[in-house]
């Protein structure tokens, strides 16, 4: 699961209809009407395809090498990125058949990223590993994939996938996060029997030890500046490291909850700090989930506390646990949660139901089940 940002044409909305209508509905109305495509100046045929959805976006690249070269153009694509319908959020899911699907808000649907770019050693289609979610984070239009012992970041708007080198303190990496852009990414990872922890630059190519990992160490989240470590064990709190570049600049530690389940993460969200905490009973099913935000003490960090916001209410559970109900076999027991702008969303491996919940005005939401294939 994961987050993106995405121009105003010279067309008007009445003036481009019925273009996109034959473009939209099925591709292959596309290369039946070549001839009529290659009448159209090639600046119209660019104008037009400005318009296009990200999923149609990946599937048009098959029509010609022309349109594969213009749609794949950094060019094409900067001014595609800043068309106003495209400036939602990406949420990223991997489905139980390796498919990875993003959540168009501007619809309420749920729509496939073509993969066929990736090569057979960075496909993922092992049905072994098809439960596990194995997309860390997204950034920008890049999606940092895990893969067995193997680190990906890929583009699907360019149809590259780039390998990671390899961890220098570890050889299984436990990536936690990715921010930036195409042009310049960082990577944060760590493990917790090497007690370390990494990041990678994508200017300099390598990985850097910045410090070393709590033992305790349960979840992490990664932000622009700053990684923080939630400890399990007394004292129970949050470890804030806050670096610049690869270099550590300072190390603050806020004390979490009294009581905090086994099964809580840690969410950044519009620039808050969340705390989620999960309550379960031995069949894996969630009884209760609760979101609390910290308020910090600017003056006495020690002073800080947390505030809760919400609590999912019975009915969302009974939806939240109905695939784990049905069949619980792969289904993980932890509770997945990314922030994307002022919404947290909630997935549970194995579960094909995703949950959203506002910060700024606590209101709980379904998504549309994700397709099963």
């Amino acid at each position: 699961m994961g987050d993106r940002k995405m121009c105003s044409t010279v067309y008007g909305q009445e003036s481009f209809d019925s273009a996109w209508h034959g473009l939209s509905d099925n591709v292959s109305n596309i290369i039946l009407s070549d001839s009529t495509w290659k009448r159209l100046p090639h600046a119209q045929v660019e104008t037009i395809l400005l318009w296009l959805p990200l999923e149609y976006l990946c599937r048009c690249r098959a029509v010609s090498k022309e349109w594969n070269t213009l749609l794949s153009s950094s060019r094409f694509l900067n001014v595609w990125n800043d068309m106003s319908q495209n400036r939602n959020s990406w949420l990223v899911f991997l489905n139980n058949s390796s498919c990875f699907l993003y959540y168009c808000f501007s619809t309420g649907t749920w729509r496939r990223i073509s993969t066929s770019f990736q090569s057979t050693s960075t496909s993922f289609r092992s049905k072994r590993i098809a439960y596990y979610n194995n997309c860390k984070g997204s950034s920008a239009g890049l999606l940092l994939l895990d893969k067995e012992t193997s680190v990906y970041v890929c583009n699907p708007l360019t149809r590259t996938s780039l390998q990671l080198p390899q961890c220098l303190s570890m050889k299984t990496a436990r990536t936690k996060g990715i921010v930036g852009g195409k042009d310049c990414y960082t990577v944060a990872a760590s493990n917790c029997n090497s007690k370390s922890i990494e990041i990678y630059n994508s200017i300099d190519k390598e990985w850097t030890i910045v410090d070393r990992l709590n033992r305790h160490c349960h979840d992490m989240a990664f932000s622009d500046g700053f990684l923080l470590c939630l400890i399990c064990r007394p004292p129970l709190g949050v470890m804030v490291y806050s670096f610049r570049g690869c270099n550590i600049d300072s190390i603050d530690f806020v004390a979490s909850p009294p009581s905090l389940p086994t099964h809580s993460r840690l969410v950044l969200c519009n620039s808050s700090l969340l705390l989620i905490t999960a309550n379960r009973d031995y069949n894996y099913v969630v009884n209760q989930i609760t979101v609390l935000k910290f308020q910090k003490n600017h003056a006495n960090l020690s002073d800080s506390s947390w505030e809760e916001i919400g609590r999912m209410p019975p009915s969302v559970c009974d939806v939240f646990n109905r695939t784990t109900l049905r069949s619980r076999v792969g289904c993980s027991p932890f509770c997945e949660c990314v922030g994307i702008g002022e919404n947290i969303y909630f997935n549970r491996g194995g579960s094909r139901e995703v949950v959203e919940f506002n910060v700024m005005q606590g209101l709980w939401n379904v998504l549309p089940t994700c397709p099963a294939d």
